[in-house]
Parts: structure tokens; C-alpha cells; sequence
């Protein structure tokens, strides 16, 4: 039951956002289930772009932000931070990806992994490390298995 991407509806919310609306359509499927649907997401991010969210994020899986998180981000799963996105708090989880700016401390239990762009203020503690490209970072690093 899907239905072509909604124009206005994308131009409202930004990219990464679902192309059919959930609640509409009167199912009790939760975020989680519908973002595993891909038939029904063009791209999901939890926080999309120009978007804000306040408080502690869960990371189950991998999740995907390309707004802005106040708060910190915490849980089993990988973390993936877009061009656009934007953390300020404690990050930890398993893998963190970033290609966006991070305020504060990382805690990645398998790896870390800074793409070209990223930006990152504070200590980072991991069992790998890569950084990649034009990355700006200030802080300190411990590595070990």
C-alpha cells in the first residue's frame, strides 16, 4: 500500500523523510518496522535534515541523522551522522560514522570512522579508528581492543 512520494509533503519536512504518511493510513506500524519496509522509504533519518531533537537517542541498528540532536545518543546499533548533522552530548554505541559535526565526547566499542567534512570536539575512546579526507578534530584519542 504505498504511494508515490508526496512533493509538498517532502518540501515541508526535507529529504530522508517517509514518502507515505503511517498515521494516515490507520496501521500500528511503528517507525522502526516501516523504516525496514524500503519498498515505502526513500532514505530514513531519524533526525532529518533541518530537523532538532532534544533528549537521549536510542541506537538500535543503524540510525541515521542528518538534523540536529541536543542531547546524547546511546544504544547497541551503529550511528551514522550525515553532512548536515549535528550532535552535542555523549555519543555510545557500537560503530560511529560521521560525515557532520560532533560536540562532545564518542565512546564506539568496534569503530570509529571520521569521513571528509566531519568535525569533532572532544575524546574518543574505540578499538579501531580511521579518519578520512578534511576532517577538524581536538581532542584525544584512546584506541585499544
Amino acid at each position: 500500500m504505498t504511494r508515490p512520494p508526496d512533493r509538498d509533503q517532502e518540501a515541508r519536512q526535507g529529504p530522508g523523510v517517509p514518502t507515505r504518511d503511517v498515521a494516515r493510513e490507520g496501521s500500528a506500524t511503528s517507525i522502526a518496522q516501516a523504516a525496514s519496509d524500503s519498498d515505502s522509504w526513500v532514505s530514513f533519518a531519524l533526525v532529518p535534515a533541518s530537523g532538532v531533537f532534544e533528549g537521549q537517542v536510542a541506537v538500535v541498528g543503524q540510525t541515521r541523522i542528518e538534523g540536529t540532536v541536543l542531547g546524547s545518543v546511546r544504544g547497541p546499533g551503529d550511528l551514522v551522522l550525515g553532512t548536515e548533522g549535528r550532535i552535542e552530548g555523549r555519543i555510545d554505541c557500537e560503530t560511529v560514522s560521521s560525515h557532520g559535526e560532533i560536540l562532545g565526547p564518542i565512546v564506539a566499542r568496534k569503530r570509529a570512522y571520521l569521513g571528509d567534512g566531519a568535525h569533532f570536539e572532544g575524546d574518543l575512546v574505540t578499538a579501531a579508528v580511521e579518519v578520512d579526507g578534511h576532517v577538524v578534530w581536538n581532542g584525544q584519542a584512546r584506541v585499544s581492543r
